[in-house]
């Protein structure tokens, strides 16, 4: 027995310790990878009240926002981390929202669809710049496409070995979740004005907040030994926060309408509580594939001030109550 552990111990003192794995974005310069970048939320359950009472005959659910990007990126020139110059061609944009009864197409969405932008570091701005190289596209905003649809911002910032945990947050992870839906929405011309005006007032002002409080725990997993050559990331969320964007809303009715509504408060309290995984190509240095799922909860809070005669003054109180899954699915085409 005595013999037995010490062999035992003599091959734990010898085991070589696990290596540290650098994850870099690095494929090899002209080189292509085509991929599709989706992501869907169901809302199940959606409840409102007016002034503290339910609203039955109000019905928004079942309610389904569905996206997807299908491009190819080119790389022409690569930096240390990231690309310096590449071409990125769109091949199929997807947008739909089901409503009760309701099935309809994002107005706009695909105006991008079959076109190229090229995208080129700017040292001078430290920043991309970016041209339409290809496509007839009306009313592009060329600034507000997302670059990083490479996955860059989950990266630890140096070696760690396989069980090491790290933070990723700001502008990056956001555009990870929204880049795609940036490309559609980028695109949509003035004539489908509701869709640009959500992507105004809600999409941009929600990016702009999740730079600042949307936070994922990042852990460096086994790799896959089905597939040695990919290192894999666990990802969990598990976040509130507010969004107020009444400030925006009145600004948009006093630009279009001729409306004297006043909104006092119109706030979004996000609860989000999430897992997934980031697959990491570790042969050619790219992403491979993302999967992240959420359960979401939404709280619509709005607060109108109204007055009426002899003084009477108060607010009406609406609040609308969303819960459902939210899926994002980024994947390397064959």
């Amino acid at each position: 027995m005595t013999v037995a552990f010490s062999g035992f111990l003599a091959c734990l003192l010898f085991v070589e310790p696990r290596q540290e794995v650098k994850l870099v974005f690095a494929p090899r310069a002209g080189s292509s990878v085509a991929k599709q970048a989706d992501f869907s939320i169901a809302f199940r359950s959606i409840t409102t009240e007016v002034d503290g009472n339910s609203r039955d005959d109000i019905s928004l659910s079942p309610l389904r926002l569905h996206t997807s990007v299908s491009f190819t990126d080119t790389y022409a020139k690569l930096a240390e981390g990231r690309p310096q110059d590449f071409l990125r061609n769109f091949t199929k944009l997807i947008g739909t929202l089901e409503a009760p009864k309701m099935p309809m197409e994002i107005g706009g969405f695909d105006a991008l669809s079959g076109s190229a932008v090229r995208f080129v570091w700017s040292e001078r701005a430290q920043s991309f710049e970016r041209r339409l190289e290809r496509g007839k596209a009306r009313g592009l905003r060329l600034e507000e496409l997302v670059e990083d649809m490479d996955l860059r911002a989950f990266l630890p910032a140096k070696a760690l070995k396989v069980g090491s945990e790290w933070t990723a947050r700001g502008r990056g992870v956001m555009d990870a979740l929204f880049g795609a839906i940036e490309s559609g929405l980028a695109a949509v011309p003035a004539e489908h004005e509701k869709e640009a005006e959500m992507h105004k007032f809600f999409l941009r002002p929600f990016r702009g907040l999740g730079n600042e409080q949307v936070e994922f725990s990042c852990t460096l997993a086994e790799a896959d030994s089905s597939a040695p050559a990919l290192a894999r990331i666990e990802l969990k969320q598990k976040d509130s926060f507010e969004l107020d964007i009444a400030d925006a809303a009145n600004e948009y009715m006093g630009s279009t309408t001729d409306s004297q509504l006043y909104i006092e408060r119109l706030a979004l309290e996000w609860k989000v509580d999430g897992k997934g995984l980031l697959s990491w190509n570790t042969a050619e240095n790219r992403f491979e594939a993302f999967d992240f799922e959420a359960e979401v909860e939404i709280d619509v809070l709005i607060e109108v001030p109204y007055s009426g005669p002899g003084g009477i003054a108060g607010s009406w109180k609406v609040r609308i109550h969303m819960e459902g899954i939210a899926n994002w699915s980024t994947k390397v085409l064959p």
